[in-house]
């Protein structure tokens, strides 16, 4: 019978140090190409996202050439974006248009393609008016949940984000 060898205390440490280092490369990995956590500074997204709440944003969208990313409408993204002071900054928002639906809003209710955009998720309306337009391919319409209190798409030149600025999809949310 072959005795079994103990480890010393210095090999049992190398190999924790080994498994230690291999998982920290892993999760910079994960948090560089797969997935990271955010926190929600604002209450743009109340009741779905409460301000403080900590987000798991997908960011394999990224990477994907075809139209649209997979986003649907209703998605929550993360995108970056310019304010006005030319701050870049990353918003989270749900996506209502995309390329080629036509958008517009008529006392705080969203029209997309002609039809009332159903959104449960809205507990805060506004009276907010907006022309019709057509959201260009390759960008998206975002809004907030919380209306009265999202600076979103309604109010830059620019309507729309371009579908390259999604950083990724809220996947998780933590209250």
């Amino acid at each position: 019978m072959a005795e079994k060898e103990s480890k010393t205390l210095t090999e049992n440490l190398v190999e924790w140090g080994k498994s230690l280092c291999l998982a920290f490369v892993i999760a910079l990995l994960i948090l560089k190409f797969i997935a990271f956590f955010a926190v929600v500074p604002t209450g743009s997204m109340i009741p779905t996202i409460q301000e403080g709440d900590r987000i798991v944003v997908w960011k394999c969208l990224r990477y994907l050439d075809w139209e649209n990313r997979g986003l649907t409408h209703g998605d929550m993204v993360v995108f970056d974006a310019i304010d006005n002071m030319g701050e870049d900054k990353l918003l989270v928002k749900r996506v209502i248009g995309m390329g080629g639906d036509t958008i517009s809003i008529d006392n705080g209710i969203v029209y997309r393609n002609g039809e009332k955009v159903d959104e449960p998720y809205v507990k805060n309306k506004d009276s907010f008016f907006m022309k019709e337009f057509t959201v260009p391919e390759g960008e998206i319409f975002a809004l907030g949940d919380n209306r009265p209190n999202s600076y979103d798409c309604r109010f830059w030149d620019r309507k729309t984000v371009p579908i390259e600025n999604v950083v990724g999809e809220v996947t998780f949310l933590f209250p």
